[in-house]
C-alpha cells in the first residue's frame, strides 16, 4: 500500500483489488509470475485449457495498464520525475512479490524467475 492517494489512485486501486479474484487462479496453475519491474507476466500459458488463454492474456493486460497508470499517478503525487518511474516500479514489485503467495513465480533483480 501506498501512503499517497487521490480519487485517480484509489480508483485505480479499487480496480486492481477486484480483478485479484480473476487472477488468482492463473498465479496458482503457475501461468503468470510478478516481474522485477512490477509487472504481470505470463510465464507458461500452456498449463491451461486453451479456452482460458483469451482470458488470461485479457486479464493480464488489463491488470498491467492499472498498474501502469497506478505507478504514474503514485510518482505524480510524490513529485518523482518521469526518469525516475522505473523506482516506483522497482518499489512496487517488491510489495506484489512479498504478497505472492508460497509457489507462485516472481523474477529477482537479474530477471530470473524461481516459486516464492
Amino acid at each position: 500500500e501506498t501512503t499517497v492517494s487521490s480519487p485517480a489512485i484509489d480508483a485505480v486501486k479499487e480496480r486492481i483489488r477486484q480483478r485479484f479474484k480473476a487472477l488468482k487462479p492463473f498465479f496458482n496453475a503457475g501461468a503468470i509470475g510478478e516481474s522485477n519491474d512490477g509487472r504481470v507476466v505470463i510465464r507458461d500459458a500452456s498449463v491451461l485449457p486453451m479456452k482460458d488463454r483469451a482470458k488470461l492474456n485479457r486479464i493480464v493486460s488489463e491488470e498491467n495498464a492499472d498498474r501502469e497508470a497506478l505507478y504514474k499517478e503514485v510518482a505524480k503525487e510524490l513529485g518523482v520525475e518521469d526518469k525516475d518511474l522505473p523506482k516506483v516500479q522497482r518499489s512496487f514489485a517488491q510489495k506484489w512479490q512479498a504478497f505472492a503467495k508460497a509457489g507462485w513465480w516472481v523474477q529477482d533483480k537479474a530477471g530470473n524467475w524461481g516459486k516464492r
